[in-house]
């Protein structure tokens, strides 16, 4: 009984964990789609988001449904379907957003497929047996064994791990390496590291606690680890071993969505910040002595980079004589290499000259 009511609670609070996540993705996903900067996102991209949003928005309700389900039954079995359909929206949604991560790095290694072969390597590794997870579930209410079930969701716990790691790893030591000859951007950098690290750290921290308490330390009942595994999608292990034959894996689709969220919410936020700066890139200042008066002149002009300038060719004539005197004015000129920032946050190559008065005209990563 006391099994029961302790199941009871968890199903609760994990059903709550769902809608209250799902309740901050979905203003997220409304502020995506109303952006003033939607139109540079490229049509693929959109269609992605609006995937990996709809695939967790099935996911909380097939949770919803498993909880209603229970407590209408009281029973500790779970529905098959549950069973099947939990752990595939959840790799699903975990391999989905892990591949958008993988393309950032693809765009760090400078777009070379050898670097990111074995990124690739460790998703497949922890997608197959992921999706089996399933299929090995209904079998374990037919045979009473969880055996396949706990070895296929090991083998996706510590693959999923150590991609996270791989993938967290070369973003912090691209950035701290890129932060060198920008000094006068101090601020924007500042901005782009937090929204990585707040997007980034999630999945790997849970998955770390995951592993070392439940699997080294094989502490399945402590609170930490529960917590834990439910928000990574691991909490089917800790049923098993508790009720024996019991729930599927859960949360951590909706931990990756909302790190995918962040993500883009934190591109919003470069780019009004570089497109304040943008207008500034087209104008620049042109000081001009006429006679003994200066005179400064804003013209518009085509730029890639920030840029400031004071300079002006100036003719002045002496004594009468018509002769030329040209007074070169300081010549200063402060260019950042707009490209970090697109291998910090584009999903597609360069674009051309011609496009790259727009900051971040293409979907960032």
């Amino acid at each position: 009984m006391a099994g029961l009511w302790l199941r009871s609670k968890n199903q609760i609070v994990r059903c709550m964990a769902h809608c209250i996540i799902q309740g901050i993705l979905i203003p997220l996903l409304a502020n995506f789609l109303t952006s003033s900067h939607l139109k540079r996102d490229k049509p693929w991209f959109k269609s992605y988001v609006i995937y990996v949003n709809a695939l967790a928005l099935i996911q909380t309700a097939v949770e919803i449904y498993g909880v209603l389900d229970y407590l209408d039954s009281r029973s500790i079995k779970v529905s098959p379907i549950i069973l099947v359909l939990s752990p595939t929206l959840n790799v699903g949604l975990s391999a989905s957003v892990q591949l958008f991560f993988i393309f950032r790095c693809w765009r760090i290694y400078e777009q070379r497929a050898l670097f990111v072969l074995p990124l690739l390597a460790l998703w497949l590794t922890a997608l197959i047996p992921g999706l089996m997870t399933g299929y090995y579930l209904v079998e374990t209410l037919r045979r009473s064994t969880i055996q396949p079930a706990s070895i296929a969701m090991a083998i996706w716990t510590f693959s999923s791990l150590l991609l996270e790691l791989c993938v967290t790893v070369t973003t912090v030591v691209f950035l701290f390496r890129s932060r060198t000859g920008l000094v006068e951007h101090n601020g924007l950098f500042k901005i782009v590291w937090q929204v990585t690290w707040v997007s980034a750290a999630l999945p790997p921290i849970l998955m770390v606690i995951l592993s070392i308490n439940g699997y080294i330390v094989n502490n399945l009942t402590h609170p930490i680890t529960v917590t834990a595994a439910d928000l990574m999608g691991a909490y089917m292990r800790y049923l098993l071993a508790e009720f024996n034959l019991t729930s599927p894996t859960r949360n951590l689709g909706k931990v990756y969505t909302l790190s995918l969220m962040i993500t883009i919410a934190g591109k919003g936020l470069i780019r009004a910040r570089l497109d304040g700066s943008s207008l500034k890139d087209r104008l620049t200042t042109v000081l001009t002595a006429t006679g003994d008066i200066p005179m400064v002149v804003v013209i518009p002009t085509e730029s890639s980079a920030y840029e400031m300038e004071s300079r002006g060719p100036t003719t002045n004539t002496l004594h009468g004589t018509g002769s030329d005197c040209e007074n070169g004015y300081p010549y200063d000129s402060i260019q950042v290499d707009r490209e970090w920032f697109r291998k910090c946050w584009d999903m597609c190559p360069p674009s051309p000259p011609s496009e790259m008065i727009s900051l971040v005209d293409s979907t960032s990563a």
